[in-house]
């Protein structure tokens, strides 16, 4: 097993996707999975001297990941590398016998560090898979057992899009976190991928079909393809262009079974007139606020009705418009205080933070251990005040309270309510 060149081509496909790596990121998480782990992957490759053993290329290069990364996957990819070039030993080579211990030693330094299952939600619902794979398959070879490791970091990753983020950054979203593609998942998709790079031959076009439908798109050129369907049929290529989505928004539609088009004799997805009818049917939908398994219901006549959809969506709407109204009313209450402060005094910390709790309390809610360190901060906010100032904070707060009618601070309190975790009540608030 030539662990140099795994992990240099893992730099290579890193360093080719660390975009769509960053936008997946961005999505759920900080934005910078794709930036860091490229960044890492880079300085691991420089790190690699000459002639190193398997074993050490591996820990040389987790020695990298975790001093050059940043965020989490640094520590995560960096350990997991140490702990399997540590199962590689010093041996001069390695079997795939020997190189699925060294998996299975990586998998289990990532849990040991990140606390996490399957169906978390992160990089080890695509590892896991991968190595129980790889095991299963290395009595065929390097080759064959790369190659289903691959197609099961594949599946355990698309498998990450409907769950609901229990770990890391992206558990703060709560069910915002559904919907959306796990970064490390995807970055671990590359790990594999190069692994089978580095042990087989370049698949053909069949196996590659049977491969994410990524890798079997092809270059997106125009198809003619009367036998398809009944009339022109457009390349996902040229119906992106024509929808103003992206190819790879249309390959997620495809994954998910939303929108699956015909395939040309090469392997190359075909939207045909009744797809773009359906394409044209998922965005009037999207545009409702439908989410993408709701929307698949509705067009398939399985799921809720639309009505009843659509007036869900409405609730939802007009709890933003209440939101979006609260945040105003604050923002005046704030500006007529700066301006009775003097000219050229700006609002106060605490009016501030007032300030951004509302904003931040519109969109989300609370998890108790955010609660918890906001009610440390603000007790220890109230202790550095003095007697005078703690006065003051109270005469402005029942100010700016005396401007809201009954009926608007019995929302307000039902509001932040919502807001609170389970068995948490408004009155624990500090």
């Amino acid at each position: 097993m030539d662990t140099r060149r795994w992990i240099e081509r893992f730099a290579e496909l890193v360093a080719a996707d660390a975009d769509r790596l960053t936008r997946l990121d961005a999505a759920i998480g900080d934005g910078d999975h794709g930036a860091n782990l490229n960044r890492g992957l880079r300085a691991a490759v420089e790190a690699l001297g000459p002639d190193l053993p398997p074993g050490k290329v591996l820990m040389t290069a987790g020695r990298a990941l975790v001093s050059k990364t940043g965020g989490a996957s640094g520590p995560l990819y960096g350990g997991a590398l140490r702990r399997a070039g540590k199962a590689l030993g010093d041996a001069a080579d390695a079997d795939a016998t020997v190189l699925a211990t060294a998996l299975r030693a990586a998998l289990d330094a990532v849990q040991e560090l990140g606390k996490a299952v399957e169906g978390d939600k992160t990089m080890v619902d695509a590892l896991t898979p991968a190595v129980a794979a790889y095991e299963a398959a290395a009595g065929d070879g390097p080759a064959a057992a790369a190659r289903a490791a691959l197609d099961a970091a594949e599946k355990g990753a698309e498998a990450t899009v409907p769950l609901q983020a229990r770990k890391g950054r992206a558990s703060y979203l709560g069910p915002r976190s559904v919907g959306h593609l796990d970064p490390g998942a995807a970055s671990t998709v590359l790990l594999f991928r190069a692994l089978a790079g580095g042990t087989a031959a370049r698949a053909s076009p069949s196996e590659r079909r049977r491969l994410a439908p990524d890798v079997a798109s092809g270059p997106t050129v125009p198809v003619m393809t009367p036998d398809v369907t009944a009339g022109r049929a457009l390349s996902v290529g040229e119906l992106a262009r024509t929808t103003g989505l992206t190819v790879r928004t249309l390959h997620h539609y495809d994954r998910l079974g939303l929108l699956s088009p015909a395939r040309d004799r090469a392997g190359r997805r075909c939207y045909g007139p009744a797809e773009v009818r359906r394409l044209h049917r998922i965005l009037a939908l999207r545009g409702f606020g439908l989410s993408l398994a709701e929307i698949g219901d509705v067009l398939d006549g399985a799921g809720a009705d639309l009505r009843d959809l659509l007036r869900r969506q409405l609730e939802q709407t007009e709890e933003r418009i209440a939101a979006a109204q609260r945040l105003r009313r604050t923002l005046l209450a704030v500006i007529d205080a700066s301006a009775r402060n003097g000219e050229g005094v700006g609002p106060s910390a605490d009016e501030l933070v007032e300030l951004i709790e509302v904003m931040v309390t519109m969109d989300r809610k609370f998890t108790r251990e955010e609660f918890e360190q906001m009610n440390r901060r603000r007790q220890e906010a109230m202790a550095r005040l003095s007697p005078e100032e703690v006065e003051e904070l109270q005469r402005r707060r029942a100010e700016m309270a005396s401007r809201l009618s009954p009926e608007e601070l019995e929302e307000m309190r039902r509001r932040r309510q919502r807001l609170l975790p389970d068995g948490v009540d408004t009155a624990d608030e500090a």
